[in-house]
């Protein structure tokens, strides 16, 4: 099972109308929609904004779910000039940036 989170109601608004919806659950303060996308059966979690709302979201998908993998769709903000909408960014590491931004 794939669990796919976002913290866009966009995105995951455009995904839950393409799946065939089995179950909906509220866990905390997340929906989360369980049911088949293109064959495969998938969790859809709306996360929010934020990092902490992000580690809760995934947690409680791991924990409830046990998803064979993650997939976070959503933004980065702009990483380079050149990455445009649709552009697909892989990362092999995670940085915590404890810098105040003004």
């Amino acid at each position: 099972m794939l669990s796919v989170m976002s913290d866009m109601e966009e995105e995951v608004t455009l995904l839950r109308g393409a799946m065939t919806v089995a179950n909906e659950a509220i866990h905390s303060q997340f929906a989360v929609t369980r049911g088949d996308f293109m064959g495969a059966d998938i969790t859809l979690a709306q996360c929010g904004i934020d990092k902490i709302n992000a580690a809760i979201c995934t947690q409680i998908q791991v924990d409830l779910y046990h998803p064979d993998a993650l997939v976070f769709s959503g933004t980065s903000g702009e990483l380079l000039p050149n990455m445009g909408v649709g552009t697909v960014v892989s990362g092999d590491r995670f940085v915590e940036n404890s810098k105040t931004l003004r």
